[in-house]
C-alpha cells in the first residue's frame, strides 16, 4: 500500500524502492542498497540522484566513500506545494486573460437627472474619498442643480470627503461656486491653461465616471468600469501635478495674482522680484489699485524689490489700500533705474512671472527647487548683499570672471549689445574664451538671428519668444549668476553663490525648451 501511495505522490518504482529500502537501513553505502532493493548500480544511482534533488535524502563522505541517508518524510511535501503554487500561478493568469470587465451604463435625463447623479455621488463618497471634477462648467452646472440642491451638495462633500476641480481659464469668474469653494478646506481648484467654456464635464469616483452634457436635452451617461476610472485618475493626475502652467492674456495674469491672495492666510508673505505698476491710468495700474485694497484686507504680507522710480508710487498704492503705516506691505528698491518686461513673484513653493506688454502672459512654475533657488536670489537682493557693476569696467569684469572661473558662459536674453558697444572687449573676450575652449551658450532675441554674433565661435544659439524681450540680461557661469541692464550707463550686479547658480541653470532649462 506504501509503495502505491509513493507512486501516487510522484515517485516512480525505482526511487520507492531505493527510498524504502534507506529508510530501512538507516545511513549506508550505495551497494547495501543495491543489495537491498535488486536493482541494477545504474538504477540505483539515478534514484539516489533524483530523491536528492527531491530533498528525500542527503549525501555525506567517510574516507572516499559516500553515504546515503534518508531525510524526514515531511520533505515528500515539497513536490506538493511547489506544484500548487504553480498552478495557483497558472489559474490567476488564465483568469486575467479570460477576465471580463462588468460595465453598467446608466442614463440620467434632464435637470432632475443632473440632480440625482451628483447627489447620489456626495452621499456615497466616504471619509478620505475624492469626487474628481475634470473641466467642470460652473454656471450651467449652478443652474441644473439649483439652490437648495446645490447647498445640500456641497455639504455633503464637505461631510464625507474631498473635491478636486480643474476648470478652464474662463470658468474662473463664471461663476459664485468657486468663490464658496475656494474657502473650504475639502475643496481643491486648478486651473488648466486653456481659454475654453465647454458644454461637457467629467466628474468621476472611485466606482464610476459620468460624463456630463450641459446642452438641451441636458444629461448625464454614467459608466461604471474599474478600468475607465483607473484611466481617468492617470489623466487627471497628470493634468493636476504639472509643473508649468501658462495662460496667455490679460484676464489671465489678473486671475493670477488674484490666485496669490486666494491661497495665502492672513499672516502669510510672498515675494516680488522687479515689481511693476503700469503706466498711470492704465487697466494694469487701476487692477495693482484694487489688487492690494484685497491683499491688505485679508493681512497677506507682500515684500516686493521695485525700480527705484516706481518705489514711491507703490507706496502710495499701500497707503491708499489702508496700509498708511505699511504693516503688512514692504518695498525696497532695486540699484537699476529702468524697467524691464519680466517679474518674479515667489509664493507657497510657486514661482509665477507675469510678463506684460502686448502679449500678457501668466507663467506659474510649481516646483520646490526653483522655488528655493528665486528666494534665496530674492535674499540676497533684500539683504542687499550683491556685487555692483557699472559701465565699460562691469563689463570686462565679468569677462575676467567668466576666464577665472574656466565653465562654459550662458545668456538668457542675449541681445548683442556688447560687440555694437564694446567691440575691442568683445573680440578680447571671444578669443581668450577659444584659448580656454570655453563655450558660450545663449538663448537670445530673434532679431540677433542671421548677424556675426549668432555665429561666433564656440557657441550655441536658440530663439526666444518675442515676448521674453528685456533690456536686462542674466549670465550663468560656474557658481556666479550676473544681471547686466543695459541703459547708460550699463549696471550688472553679481552673486556668487552655488545654489543660486544651480537653480538659474533649471530655469535656462526650461526656457531652453520653450526656445527655437
Amino acid at each position: 500500500m506504501i509503495k502505491k501511495d509513493l507512486e501516487d505522490i510522484g515517485l516512480n518504482k525505482n526511487e520507492v524502492s531505493t527510498y524504502l529500502a534507506l529508510q530501512e537501513i538507516g545511513k549506508t553505502k550505495a551497494g547495501e542498497i543495491i543489495k537491498e532493493t535488486g536493482l541494477h548500480r545504474n538504477l540505483v544511482y539515478q534514484s539516489l540522484g533524483s530523491l536528492a534533488e527531491k530533498r528525500l535524502l542527503t549525501k555525506s563522505t567517510a574516507g572516499n566513500v559516500a553515504l546515503f541517508q534518508a531525510t524526514d518524510p515531511i520533505h515528500l511535501l515539497d513536490g506538493i506545494r511547489e506544484q500548487e503554487l504553480t498552478a495557483q500561478r497558472v489559474i490567476e493568469e488564465l483568469k486575467e486573460k479570460k477576465k471580463i470587465v462588468d460595465q453598467e451604463i446608466t442614463v440620467y435625463e434632464g435637470a432632475e437627472g443632473m440632480r440625482a447623479f451628483n447627489l447620489k455621488n456626495a452621499e456615497n463618497l466616504k471619509l478620505n474619498e475624492t469626487i474628481y471634477v475634470l473641466g467642470s462648467d460652473g454656471q450651467k452646472f449652478e443652474q441644473a442643480m439649483g439652490a437648495r440642491a446645490m447647498k445640500k451638495y456641497f455639504s455633503l462633500v464637505e461631510k464625507n470627503g474631498s473635491m478636486k476641480v480643474l476648470m478652464y481659464q474662463a470658468q474662473q469668474d463664471m461663476s459664485e461656486m468657486y468663490t464658496v469653494m475656494r474657502n473650504a478646506a475639502e475643496f481643491s481648484l486648478r486651473v488648466l491653461p486653456y481659454d475654453m467654456t465647454p458644454s461637457v464635464s467629467i466628474i468621476f469616483t472611485k466606482e464610476s465616471v459620468g460624463f456630463l452634457l450641459f446642452e438641451e436635452p441636458m444629461t448625464v451617461i454614467e459608466i461604471k468600469n474599474i478600468h475607465l476610472v483607473e484611466v481617468y485618475k492617470q489623466y487627471f493626475d497628470i493634468l493636476w501635478n504639472q509643473q508649468i502652467r501658462v495662460e496667455t492674456g490679460m484676464d489671465a495674469v489678473k486671475r493670477a495674482f488674484l490666485k496669490i491672495v486666494d491661497e495665502l492666510k492672513s499672516g502669510d508673505s510672498y515675494y516680488s522680484i522687479g515689481t511693476q505698476i503700469g503706466e498711470s491710468g492704465s487697466e494694469l495700474a487701476d487692477f495693482f489699485e484694487t489688487y492690494h485694497k484685497i491683499r491688505v484686507q485679508k493681512g497677506v504680507v507682500c515684500n516686493l524689490l521695485s525700480y527705484k522710480q516706481d518705489t514711491k508710487t507703490i507706496r502710495s498704492r499701500f497707503h491708499k489700500a489702508g496700509d498708511d503705516d505699511e504693516q503688512v506691505s514692504h518695498v525696497r528698491p532695486l540699484a537699476q533705474t529702468v524697467t524691464g518686461f519680466m517679474q518674479t513673484i515667489l509664493y507657497r513653493e510657486k514661482v509665477f512671472i507675469p510678463i506684460y506688454g502686448d502679449h500678457p502672459m501668466a507663467i506659474t512654475f510649481e516646483n520646490k527647487q526653483f522655488y528655493d533657488g528665486f528666494k534665496q536670489y530674492f535674499d540676497e537682493l533684500w539683504n542687499q548683499n550683491t556685487e555692483m557693476l557699472s559701465g565699460l569696467q562691469a563689463i570686462i569684469e565679468l569677462n575676467d570672471r567668466v576666464l577665472e572661473e574656466g565653465q562654459d558662459l550662458y545668456l538668457i536674453g542675449a541681445n548683442g549689445f556688447i560687440p555694437k558697444i564694446f567691440p575691442l572687449c568683445e573680440s578680447t573676450f571671444t578669443k581668450r574664451r577659444e584659448e580656454n575652449g570655453l563655450h558660450l551658450h545663449m538663448l537670445t532675441r530673434e532679431q540677433v538671428h542671421g548677424t556675426p554674433f549668432s555665429r561666433l565661435p564656440l557657441s550655441s544659439v536658440k530663439y526666444l519668444p518675442s515676448h521674453f524681450e528685456s533690456p536686462m540680461v542674466i549670465w550663468i557661469f560656474g557658481d556666479y549668476v550676473a544681471h547686466v541692464l543695459w541703459q547708460e550707463p550699463q549696471t550688472g550686479f553679481l552673486i556668487h553663490d552655488k545654489k543660486t547658480a544651480e537653480y538659474f541653470m533649471q530655469y535656462y532649462e526650461t526656457l531652453k525648451r520653450m526656445a527655437t
